[in-house]
C-alpha cells in the first residue's frame, strides 16, 4: 500500500491571498499554487513594499508606513513623480509542478500590474498619461488560466 501526504498553505503575497499545496505521492510529487477566483486586491504601494523588505532585512525596525512615505517623498523632492502613488498588484498566478520521480513538468502563469494612475503630473497629462503597466509571463495552454491573465487572444500564442 502506498502512502500519500498533503501539505497545504494559505498565505498572502503582494496583498493577494494565495493557496499552495504539496502532494507527496508514492512515486513523485505535485505542487500547486493558485489564488481564489473572486479575490479582490488593491495591491501594495511602493512605500509598503520597501518598508516590508527593510523589516525583513532587519533594517529600520518599527519604521511605519507613514514614515516610509515621508522618506520616499524626501528622496524624490526634485522629481515630479510621487512614488507613494505607485501600487504593485499580483493580478493572477498559477503554478503546477508534477513529477513522477523520473520526469518533472512545470506549468505556470503570472501577471503583475503596476498601477500608476495619478502618477503623471497634470502639466503633461494631455500629452501622455500612464495608468497601468502589465507584466505577464506564461507557458500554459489552459484556456481558463489564460482567461484569468486577461491577455487578448491574439497575443496569447504570438
Amino acid at each position: 500500500m502506498s502512502v500519500n501526504m498533503l501539505i497545504g498553505l494559505d498565505f498572502k503575497l503582494f496583498g493577494t491571498d494565495l493557496k499552495a499545496g504539496y502532494l507527496k505521492l508514492d512515486k513523485g510529487y505535485k505542487i500547486l499554487l493558485t489564488q481564489p477566483e473572486t479575490e479582490k486586491n488593491e495591491g501594495i504601494s511602493i512605500a509598503e513594499f520597501i518598508a516590508s523588505i527593510e523589516k525583513l532585512a532587519g533594517k529600520q525596525e518599527g519604521l511605519s508606513e507613514a514614515a516610509m512615505k515621508e522618506k520616499i517623498q524626501k528622496s524624490s523632492e526634485n522629481s515630479t513623480i510621487d512614488l507613494n502613488k505607485i501600487k504593485i498588484k499580483l493580478s493572477s498566478i498559477y503554478l503546477k509542478v508534477v513529477s513522477d520521480g523520473t520526469k518533472t513538468d512545470c506549468e505556470y502563469a503570472f501577471r503583475f500590474d503596476i498601477i500608476a494612475d495619478g502618477l503623471v503630473p497634470e502639466a503633461i497629462k494631455n500629452i501622455v498619461d500612464v495608468k497601468l503597466l502589465t507584466i505577464a509571463v506564461w507557458n500554459t495552454a489552459s484556456d481558463k488560466i489564460l482567461e484569468q491573465l486577461a491577455i487578448p487572444a491574439e497575443l496569447q500564442n504570438a
